[in-house]
């Protein structure tokens, strides 16, 4: 909840003619004395609510520092309007937290290009050397993808992906049956919910593909879905705001968390929640 306390530093006598002027300019004033702790003097006025200090002020010829106070007000406006619209993005990633799964990742699920951390939960291409691997249905063989061990064929579950210092990826859910082999569209159509970053485009790859705009400073995304109601979303985990979701999706068989790093030497990362976030 945010407080805004516009202190106004008034002396007025019983004139009409500046009540009026006063109202017209700052309308009703609210009683923040409690947040002061006693350093200011209460003063009663002529106008509802305590004004914390009083001076002289003419309101025909308004001092040199009111044209200061007002830029500084308008700023403030600014400032405390974009946090204002963070707040129900916020409490909805909140909310949404509470599902997290711990998921690592497969290796027999892994492309022949990719290069996964012992304990599953990194992943970072190997500049394009292909490695010697066992055959395996599983396994991707065109695009550097990967699959976790775990699936979700009911409820909510909740992911994040470290993507700092990545200059391309993918990541997203995927439905156990999609082809392995071939060039994937990267659709839902396809089985695929995904969000994609590549040389500067980012967006949700559909029949006719989601622009979004380029979030600055992207560290960490957030993958959220509702299994049952048919619902893939994706947040900025550090900004705390929604980034896209796709609705009225029609889930009928397990789906997988997928990660793709493309051609790079940093690493994916599936990160745990900050419960301090």
């Amino acid at each position: 909840m945010y407080c805004v306390f516009i202190i106004l530093s008034v002396g007025l006598n019983n004139d009409s003619k500046c009540k009026k002027y006063l109202w017209k300019k700052f309308g009703t004033i609210r009683d923040g004395s409690k947040c002061f702790s006693g350093r200011f003097r209460d003063v009663s006025g002529t106008f509802p609510g305590r004004w914390l200090k009083k001076v002289n002020f003419n309101p025909c010829r308004p001092p040199s520092y009111v044209g200061t106070l007002r830029r500084s007000l308008d700023q403030l406006e600014e400032t405390l309007n974009m946090e204002m619209k963070k707040l129900p993005d916020d409490a909805e990633l909140k909310w949404v937290q509470k599902y997290e799964v711990d998921v690592t990742l497969d290796p027999d699920t892994a492309h022949r290009w990719l290069i996964l951390s012992e304990d599953g939960k990194q992943v970072h291409d190997n500049g394009g050397v292909w490695k010697t691997l066992p055959d395996n249905p599983k396994r991707f063989t065109s695009y550097p993808f990967v699959l976790t061990r775990q699936s979700f064929s009911s409820g909510r579950f909740y992911f994040e992906v470290l993507v700092k210092d990545m200059t391309e990826w993918g990541l997203g859910v995927v439905r156990e049956s999609i082809d392995r082999t071939g060039g994937p569209e990267g659709t839902p159509e396809t089985g695929y919910w995904a969000l994609w970053y590549h040389k500067d485009v980012f967006l949700f790859r559909d029949n006719a593909d989601v622009l979004l705009p380029l979030r600055a400073g992207l560290q960490k995304v957030g993958v959220f879905v509702d299994y049952d109601e048919g619902l893939v979303s994706f947040y900025d985990v550090e900004a705390r705001v929604h980034i896209y979701s796709a609705t009225g999706c029609t889930f009928t068989e397990p789906l997988y968390p997928f990660l793709c790093p493309w051609l790079n030497s940093a690493p994916l990362i599936i990160s745990p929640v900050n419960q301090t976030d």
